[in-house]
């Protein structure tokens, strides 16, 4: 699935582009929450590996790497959207903003095996869930809706973005491969 311009997206990183050669990877997505965004005009991407649900616990890492909260990525991402093309200068914006398609990928489920051996395992640490809660307040505040989900679970994902198409592709060891 990867080619020599497979660009990977790291946790707490962030990356867009217009190029049409371009695909995003993002490994090991666990209960981190991938953002896609992608302009189907324009025919630009954009990527996110968050991994916490707010800047509040470390505004001084929040300050050099907004892509890893869900508060401060959506800004940084569309920030990023902005700078990349003049197709988004002044009320284009407004319209690109209408048309952008949004996905979320990710947020396992992370399980704490209980001391007592019979007892089933608990989800009182789903960090995934409440990074994905807080990132579609943060994403309609900036006026922008989900098209796409594919959160929850257990398992430990991989995603491809092709950039100039918007095809996003998830797959997940035991799963059949999905795609966006």
């Amino acid at each position: 699935m990867s080619n020599a311009n497979t660009v990977p997206v790291a946790g707490a990183s962030g990356r867009v582009s217009d190029s049409e050669e371009v695909e995003f990877s993002v490994g090991d997505l666990g209960f981190g929450v991938c953002l896609v965004v992608h302009d189907p005009q324009v025919r630009a991407s954009g990527v996110a590996h968050i991994v916490a649900p707010s800047s509040s616990v470390n505004s001084t890492y929040a300050g050099k790497y907004p892509y890893a909260f869900s508060d401060t990525a959506v800004p940084a991402l569309l920030d990023a959207f902005q700078k990349l093309s003049r197709n988004y200068a002044g009320a284009a914006w407004n319209e690109a903003l209408k048309r952008f398609k949004v996905t979320l990928i990710g947020a396992s489920e992370i399980r704490v095996m209980s001391p007592n051996p019979s007892a089933p395992p608990s989800s009182d640490l789903n960090q995934g869930k409440l990074t994905a809660t807080k990132l579609r307040d943060s994403l309609k505040a900036a006026g922008l809706g989900v098209a796409n989900e594919e959160l929850g679970g257990h398992g430990i994902r991989h995603v491809v973005v092709r950039n100039y198409t918007g095809r996003i592709i998830v797959t997940e060891p035991g799963r059949p491969q999905k795609e966006f």
